[in-house]
């Protein structure tokens, strides 16, 4: 997995599925919540596998990643 990471932000991995998709997950190590914004402009679907609710691509994505969690999304182009 490739990893993106900015100064106060949750690590950021992104994995190319079997399928093409891609699997894109922030993880929060610190014990304070964070805050950030993904650019999902580059897909025509999102899910968010927690939730389990479909996010809409043509905007930015701002997650709230609570401490010692996680949030994992499914994308395809």
């Amino acid at each position: 997995a490739n990893q993106d990471k900015h100064a106060g932000e949750a690590p950021v991995f992104r994995r190319t599925l079997e399928n093409g998709d891609t699997a894109i997950a922030l993880f929060n190590a610190t014990d304070e919540t964070i805050t950030q914004v993904l650019d999902l402009h580059e897909y025509i679907s999102v899910r968010d596998l927690w939730r389990k609710e479909d996010l809409v691509p043509s905007t930015d994505f701002t997650c709230t990643v609570e401490p010692h969690c996680a949030i994992v999304l499914r994308a395809a182009k």
